[in-house]
């Protein structure tokens, strides 16, 4: 868990000059001052663990390029000590340069990196995001970069997938079957069930049913090729896995039907979910209770569903189902962050309830539910309750929770007091996610403003 922002695909905007009235409503950030403060971030990376150091210039680099400051991120990317540790830092300032209308620079970063992995990944989000903005042609072109690794097929059928999603939500009709197409082919060369599993999970939020109701027949039929006398319950968890997220729930248990029981909990956790997205509460916890392994993510999903259909009691009820204390406190420290996003007077008595809870386990592990609890009150607003939190945690835990915190400061008009308080951080790491918190919050607002005198400008 880390701030409320991820790297969004939004560009820099400098605002003209005259802007209207309505930006002007509070006093806006220069951008100076954004990437000023990024740098002031960056300079901490030298001194952070080598364990921690490529994520933590890999966020901050990314926010730089966002800001438009390419040297400052290629600087904070060179400041990782070890070189194949780079690739991190790399493909996030890939993304932002794309996102910022550099594609060629992006791509020749991308081309750089040594972890192929990591290089599909980069190629995966920038085709997708091309896509997002409606450059089909060129999220396509983006997308079979991938095909030159075939060991990246899995990557690759994502990244069609995604980009056939974005064809159908903009009305490309054509377009979206013929990538589609090409992301069955991906998923064939990829020669197991998770690979169209993957496609569907992608496609299904775009409401593109019809095609991956295609790709569910392909699984299916994967599973009736399957040799009778062999243990068939991967393929079988996955053809369960693929009805499941289409909605058909009841062809999803018939398989899970077939598994052998306790090989069956990957299928068991996609039925629960699907059945808490079609508001059958009571299906979903049965299934979930057919789950002989951990069952807290699966809890977790049915308890987020709750929270956002305003059920805050049946949430909380749903982690109470998990029969471990140590995780049940974390899972209700994660619902307190879920009712806080949806300013839920709930946020606060479920956060209490998740520091009893873990304080009645002599031999928990604390720091997790400490983190997350100091998430939630800081999504509430209570600045100093969280900062309470974060001071009894050990210095490298407190990153997560204080780039959190410092965005919600600044966001609520405390940015004063938000770089008083990350600049209090001695060690290096809860200093730089401290100032990336600002950072990213002040940048958040200026992007925000350039979307507003976008759309008045252009109505």
């Amino acid at each position: 868990m880390f701030g409320k922002l991820t790297l969004l695909a939004s560009s820099v905007i400098l605002l003209p000059f005259a802007a209207p009235a309505v930006l002007l409503a509070q006093e806006l950030p220069k951008i100076t001052e954004v990437r000023s403060i990024l740098r002031e971030a960056a300079a901490a990376v030298l001194n952070i663990d080598s364990t921690q150091q490529s994520a933590a210039a890999a966020n901050i680099a990314g926010h730089q390029a966002r800001a438009g400051d390419l040297e400052g991120a290629l600087t904070t990317m060179r400041a990782v000590a070890v070189a194949p540790d780079r690739d991190l830092p790399a493909s996030s300032v890939a993304y932002a340069l794309a996102a910022n209308g550099k594609l060629p620079m992006a791509l020749h970063l991308l081309e750089d990196l040594t972890n192929p992995g990591l290089r599909a990944n980069g190629y995966s989000t920038i085709a997708r995001l091309l896509a997002h903005k409606g450059d089909f042609e060129s999220a396509r072109n983006v997308a079979r970069l991938i095909a030159k690794d075939p060991s990246q097929n899995l990557q690759l059928t994502i990244a069609l997938a995604g980009v056939a999603a974005e064809q159908w939500e903009a009305g490309d009709r054509a377009g979206a079957a013929a990538t589609f197409n090409d992301g069955m082919a991906a998923a064939e060369g990829e020669g197991n069930g998770s690979a169209f599993s993957a496609l569907i999970s992608t496609l299904m939020p775009s409401g593109y049913r019809d095609a991956a109701l295609v790709a569910v027949e392909r699984v299916y039929a994967m599973a009736d090729e399957a040799p009778r006398n062999s243990d068939n319950s991967e393929i079988l968890n996955q053809l369960a896995i693929a009805q499941a997220t289409v909605g058909d729930v009841r062809s999803a248990i018939g398989t899970a039907g077939r598994i052998a029981p306790g090989k069956r909990d990957a299928a068991e956790e996609a039925i629960a979910v699907a059945l808490a997205k079609q508001g059958d509460e009571s299906g979903a916890l049965q299934a979930a209770d057919e789950i002989q392994g951990y069952r807290l993510n699966c809890l977790n999903w049915i308890a987020e569903t709750l929270v956002h259909a305003g059920d805050d009691y049946g949430a909380v009820a749903a982690i109470g189902r998990v029969q471990d204390m140590s995780e049940r406190a974390v899972g209700l420290a994660l619902v307190a962050i879920r009712q806080a996003e949806k300013h839920s007077p709930a946020a606060s008595l479920t956060a209490e309830l998740a520091l009893e809870t873990a304080r009645s386990v002599k031999t928990a592990d604390p720091r997790g539910v400490l983190t997350f609890v100091a998430i939630a009150r800081g999504m509430m607003g209570d600045f100093a309750g969280a900062a309470d939190i974060i001071e009894d945690l050990d210095a490298q835990d407190r990153f997560s929770p204080l780039w959190s915190l410092t965005e919600y400061m600044v966001e609520a008009g405390k940015k004063e007091e938000a770089l008083t308080l990350a600049r209090s951080q001695d060690a290096p790491l809860p200093r730089a996610y401290a100032l990336l918190g600002i950072g990213a919050e002040l940048l958040e607002q200026l992007e925000t403003a350039a979307k507003q005198w976008a759309a008045i400008s252009h109505p």
